[in-house]
């Protein structure tokens, strides 16, 4: 479906993402799927950047994606900040009524944003 920017978030870019180009489709084997995913509703995105770097995953890396409209702590999410109109891939924690979004990169901080203002995508383990 695009990029998602593992690093400070950035703009969402303007995309139809209703249209299919099968030259950047993404074959994954179904035993690569956990059991009881179907795999009907996944998408791919190619990751730009290095915050999640000790997750072992890298800049150009491609990330399978579930839409999700809840997480639980600690999963990787795509994050789209609908407040900000930004994205980024990082860990979900929830605390103290807000979210803590913690890159997997020693070197970065992480962003904290209030409830309402993150919509998120997990990622597939």
């Amino acid at each position: 479906m695009g990029r998602i920017v593992a690093g400070s978030p950035v703009p969402v870019p303007p995309s139809d993402f209703s249209y299919y180009d099968a030259e950047s489709m993404v074959d994954v084997a179904r035993s690569l799927l956990p059991a009881r995913e179907k795999g009907n509703d996944l998408f791919a995105l190619e990751v730009q950047g290095n915050s999640m770097i000790d997750a072992m995953v890298n800049d150009g890396d491609i990330v399978i994606m579930r839409p999700a409209n809840e997480a639980r702590n600690g999963e990787m999410v795509a994050v789209w900040l609908t407040g900000k109109d930004e994205t980024t891939l990082k860990y979900f924690y929830l605390e103290n009524g807000r979210v803590r979004l913690q890159p997997a990169n020693p070197t970065m901080q992480p962003i904290y944003v209030e409830t309402r203002a993150a919509f998120a995508s997990r990622a597939k383990s």
